[in-house]
């Protein structure tokens, strides 16, 4: 039932009862008006509702007011109260009620007119069935954390008594929530005792067991306190209470406590604001971050494009020079073949040679030998001219080859997400390669080109020899660079 409910409901003296809660508050309104016939039936009834609190629950706790129409306070500026105030425990747990006697004024603005000592009142410990009632007009609440409560849920069920007057937007309960808290409606509802409370004095047998305690309340602002002693244990289920002189006074939080408190909460701002600067300043720190991040993708990919077409240009110069080196080879190979040809026409005038060494020797061998000399000098000086040539181009090709291996060393160190290592490494191996051949094909022209010049000047030894010992010389004969005269001119 109490959790169905939203606020309060109202309940008319003239109406049937549908639902226990709705008989009960019907109960209490004509237990405590009696027979007494002298206020409007149309106008008169019971506010009633229900309430939950769990003890050390940070709203355990029940502010201290004054119960009043509030619609009417809020519209007109009125206060408009019940005419009983009644409370009816529903466990035994729970802090107890505080009622002082202190009544409200007319309006809320003049509510500092009821500032000052308060002479008495009453303190009620939560017992299951137990019922209280006290004037509306009373400023009452509840005292947590003390005072000898037993922790629990505390659940009551309040009714306020009406007369010549309903409360603002205060309606009968629903009719599903009728069925929803429907009881048995044939259950007893009667007074079995009524008491009358014991009297706690300040200043008698319970001062050594007092506590001092202050409360503050308003309807929007902490601006009224309350500051009264209040026994420290339950002395008996309800106790009427005696303040002597000063003991018990309400009035105003003070100025330099709301002071405070404005201050505490202008620091709370202050910080809050702070906090506030701190989180823009990373946000826009980390928008940087991002932005460099994003800056930083977009050069690598720039710097990965521009490795690309490098790699392109130098995979270009690698084939070129791939190119150059097999035209290179295929030369040596017709080089190799010409020499190959050559030794087998030195083979053959060697031979020759041998079978005319055997005949006498001429009286101008000499000079013959001396020309031949001068012959054989300029044939090495043409291939020391061929030499320098292919050196040439050897050192051009092993140039291009470390150009283009410098490049690549080069391009390493770009980092790129698209950078192709594996690649890199081949082009290298492939420069390695054909630097290698290179090399490999320098030393073999020149083994050849020392071969040919060998060849050579046997050749025209041979030559030479055998034309003197086989036929009879013309009278001059062409040398290359020079002409050579014969034995016959010479006599």
């Amino acid at each position: 039932m109490v959790f169905a409910l939203d606020g309060s409901s109202w309940m008319s003296c003239k109406a049937e009862p549908q639902c226990l809660a709705e008989r009960l508050a019907q109960e209490i309104f004509r237990f405590h008006v009696g027979t007494d016939s002298s206020f409007d039936p149309e106008r008169s009834g019971a506010e009633w509702w229900a309430q939950v609190r769990d003890t050390g629950h940070e709203e355990e706790g029940i502010q201290f007011h004054w119960d009043t129409d509030e619609a009417a306070v809020e519209r007109h500026g009125i206060n408009v109260h019940p005419h009983l105030s009644t409370v009816t425990y529903l466990t035994d747990c729970g802090a107890p009620t505080l009622i002082l006697d202190c009544r409200n004024t007319r309006t809320p603005c003049e509510t500092s007119q009821v500032y000052g000592e308060i002479s008495g009142g009453a303190l009620s410990w939560p017992e299951r069935w137990k019922h209280i009632a006290f004037d509306g007009q009373l400023l009452h609440g509840t005292v947590p954390g003390g005072q000898g409560g037993q922790g629990g849920r505390r659940i009551t069920f309040l009714v306020n008594i009406w007369l010549n007057h309903r409360p603002s937007n205060c309606r009968r309960l629903s009719k599903a929530l009728r069925r929803r808290v429907a009881a048995d409606l044939a259950s007893p509802v009667s007074v079995l005792s009524t008491t009358r409370p014991a009297t706690w004095r300040s200043d008698g047998d319970g001062v050594r067991a007092a506590s001092k305690r202050t409360f503050r309340f308003g309807r929007q602002r902490l601006l009224h306190e309350v500051s009264c002693k209040l026994p420290s244990a339950k002395a008996a289920s309800t106790l009427q209470l005696c303040w002597s002189k000063g003991e018990a006074v309400i009035g105003s939080v003070l100025e330099d406590d709301l002071r405070q408190e404005k201050q505490d909460a202008d620091n709370k701002i202050e910080c809050l604001k702070e906090k506030a600067r701190n989180l823009e300043t990373e946000l826009r720190d980390l928008q940087r971050k991002t932005e460099a991040q994003e800056l930083a993708k977009l050069t690598a990919a720039a710097k990965a494009a521009q490795a690309d077409e490098q790699l392109q240009q130098m995979e270009t110069q690698v084939q070129e020079l791939q190119r150059e080196a097999r035209v290179h080879v295929k030369l040596a190979e017709e080089q190799q073949v010409m020499i190959s040809q050559q030794q087998l026409e030195l083979a053959k005038l060697q031979q020759q040679l041998e079978e005319k060494q055997a005949a006498a020797k001429d009286p101008g061998d000499e000079e013959r030998t001396r020309l031949l000399r001068e012959g054989l000098a300029m044939a090495v000086e043409e291939l020391d001219l061929r030499q320098a040539n292919f050196c040439l181009e050897k050192q051009r090709l092993t140039g291009a080859l470390e150009e283009s291996r410098r490049l690549s060393m080069g391009y390493l160190g770009v980092t790129s997400a698209s950078f192709d290592s594996a690649k890199v490494a081949g082009l290298e191996q492939q420069l390695a390669s054909e630097r290698q051949r290179s090399v490999q094909q320098a030393v073999s022209l020149q083994r050849l080109e020392r071969q040919v010049m060998q060849q050579q000047m046997a050749k025209d030894q041979a030559e030479v020899w055998g034309s003197n010992h086989a036929i009879a010389w013309p009278g001059k004969i062409a040398w290359p660079g020079q002409f050579l005269r014969t034995g016959r001119d010479e006599d």
